[in-house]
Parts: structure tokens; C-alpha cells; sequence
């Protein structure tokens, strides 16, 4: 009598209650049966499920419902299967139906993902590479202005980067400077300077030291520059190409004391994006001859520097430019061997 056995039905099945039962079925001929008919209603089930959902999968846009459809189905199969067990002693199986939609779901589920994301990558390369000519065109606009702009903006968006790069680690920055960020950077930094499109020659290219009044009107070029991404960005809606584009212009002549312009922004109040722009615009500014200055050695340029660390540059950035300036002197030589 403690002869137990585990059964489908009941995890602890007497022994003997099983022999009775089977001995009373085989008596009065009371047998689950599966009839001929119940194989053609598996495969019924199986190409009508299997056609069902790949229809569904082939004509819908989206795969919402599909998870739904899939307990739907799979709680019909097994309660019709019960059902006709108990009413007619007919087992007509679930599995195999079962393993139809399986094996139509799962493949066609996959191809619908992956060709969802063949899509995105299309669709994104195709974004980046329109506005990676936005910002060529841009950028050669300014260059017919000034010539010096052009080799002024290839030089700061390398050294933005070599910043960038070694911040990324930093505890204050590693937040902020994820690898995508940083591409943008680059790639967005020559427009920090667009709003000087809209100079007026005389004060542009002067070769002497400007005016009060004439100096008042080139500070003017941040704002003009950010107003031109933010007029964009009231069309588009919300993009971050836009707005970081706009910061570069706006805040790339803050200064971490908060005497830069236009706002006069200090410290932390600078968008990290202005503060490193600050750093690569100042040290390629005085490396470098303008129509208004002689450019001084790299040696000199970072003993000033070091100057304006904690009242011109965030100070962790400047400690990274001082870390890698090397680097700094490098990308420039190799500009000017390209230009010569």
C-alpha cells in the first residue's frame, strides 16, 4: 500500500489506485481513444495556426498584440484539448499546434527585428550623414569670410576631443562624456564660432586691436550663433544635435569666474560642452597669428595658460590640458602641414 507513483494528474498517485483503474477501463471499455479524425484535427490546427500567424506577422506594422495572441491561442489548444478528453475520451494533442506557432512566431519574430533594425541603422546613418553636411556647409560658409576660421575649426574640434577623451574617466565628467557625446562634440564643434558669419568686415578682419563699440559688436557673434540653432531647434522640436550645437555657440566665451559674455555664466553654470570649447578656442587663438595679434610659442601659450586656471578654464579641464599639451602641439603642426 505505499506504493506511490507520480502521474500527470496528481503528483502522489496510489499504486493500487492506478491498477483499478486501469482494470475497471479495460472491464467496461471505457479507453482514451485517438481516431483518425483527431489526427486530421492536429493537423488542422497546424496550418491553420501556422498560416494565421504568419499572416498577422507578414501584414502588421507592429508587434503589439502578438504576446496576447500567443496566451490566447495557447490556453484555447490546451482547454479544448481537456475538454475533449473529458466529454468524449478523445486526446487530440496540443503540442504538435503548438510547436506550429513556435515555429512561426520565432523565426518571422526575429526577421521583423532584425529587419526593424536595418531600418534604424539606415535610417541614423542616413541623419548623420545629413547633418554631418549641414555642418561642412556651414563650416565652409565661415571659411569664405576668414581664412584662418577654416584651420581655427578643424584644430579646436581635435583638441575638444583630446580633452573629452581623457575627461571621460574623471568622476565630475564620466556622466556627461559617454562615447556618442563626444563623437557629437566633434563632430559639432567647428560651429562654435558661426555667429561670426554675420560680422561686419571692418570689425572681422581689422588688423589692429577693436574698438570699445566694435569690440561690444563682436561679442555679439555667441549669441548670433545660438540664435540661428535655436530658431532650428522651435521647428524640429527637441534635438540634441541642435541644442548642443547652440551651446557650443552661446558658451564657448564664458569664463569659469563669470566675466566671459554674453550671460556672464560662471562655474558650473557653464554647459561642460562651453567650458571645454573654452579651453581649445583660447589656446589655439594665441598659438596661432591673427590680423590683430603675433601667435606665441606652445611653451608660452601654456604658461598663460596655466593663468587662467580657476578664473578663465574649469579647473579639472585645464589640468587635463596641462596633462596632454603635447598633443595639443601635435595636432597643430599636423594642421599646418597639411595647409602648407
Amino acid at each position: 500500500m505505499k506504493d506511490s507513483r507520480p502521474t500527470p494528474l496528481d503528483p502522489l498517485e496510489p499504486g493500487p489506485e492506478i491498477h483499478a483503474t486501469v482494470i475497471d477501463n479495460i472491464l467496461v471499455r471505457d479507453f482514451i481513444a485517438t481516431p483518425p479524425w483527431a489526427k486530421g484535427l492536429e493537423l488542422f490546427l497546424i496550418l491553420l495556426l501556422g498560416v494565421a500567424f504568419t499572416l498577422f506577422l507578414a501584414l502588421r506594422l507592429s508587434l503589439v498584440g502578438l504576446p496576447a495572441l500567443l496566451i490566447a491561442s495557447a490556453t484555447g489548444l490546451v482547454l479544448g484539448s481537456a475538454a475533449l478528453l473529458g466529454s468524449q475520451g478523445v486526446f487530440a494533442s496540443p503540442l504538435l499546434p503548438l510547436l506550429s506557432i513556435a515555429g512561426v512566431v520565432v523565426p518571422l519574430s526575429s526577421l521583423r527585428y532584425w529587419d526593424a533594425e536595418r531600418e534604424i541603422r539606415v535610417r541614423t546613418d542616413r541623419l548623420v550623414r545629413t547633418q554631418d553636411a549641414i555642418i561642412q556647409s556651414m563650416t565652409s560658409l565661415a571659411m569664405t569670410r576668414h581664412s584662418e576660421t577654416g584651420g581655427h575649426i578643424q584644430r579646436t574640434r581635435h583638441y575638444v576631443k583630446a580633452l573629452a577623451d581623457r575627461l571621460k574617466a574623471h568622476p565630475r565628467f564620466r556622466d556627461a562624456l559617454d562615447d556618442n557625446t563626444i563623437d557629437l562634440l566633434f563632430r559639432l564643434a567647428p560651429l562654435h564660432d558661426i555667429g561670426k558669419i554675420a560680422m561686419r568686415d571692418h570689425v572681422l578682419l581689422k588688423p589692429g586691436p577693436l574698438t570699445a563699440e566694435e569690440y561690444e559688436e563682436m561679442k555679439e557673434h555667441a549669441a548670433l550663433g545660438a540664435e540661428a540653432f535655436l530658431r532650428a531647434e522651435r521647428i524640429v522640436g527637441n534635438d540634441s544635435f541642435l541644442r548642443l550645437a547652440g551651446e557650443l555657440a552661446l558658451t564657448h566665451q564664458e569664463r569659469w569666474d563669470g566675466t566671459g559674455y554674453p550671460k556672464g555664466l560662471a562655474k558650473e553654470e557653464i554647459p561642460l560642452s562651453g567650458r571645454l570649447m573654452a579651453v581649445a578656442d583660447v589656446y589655439d587663438a594665441i598659438t596661432h597669428s591673427r590680423v590683430y595679434q603675433d601667435a606665441v610659442s606652445h611653451e608660452t601659450a601654456v604658461e598663460i595658460m596655466k593663468q587662467g586656471r580657476g578664473t578663465h578654464f574649469d579647473p579639472d579641464i585645464l589640468d587635463a590640458f596641462l596633462e596632454l599639451h603635447d598633443e595639443f602641439r601635435a595636432i597643430a603642426a599636423r594642421y599646418e602641414r597639411e595647409e602648407s
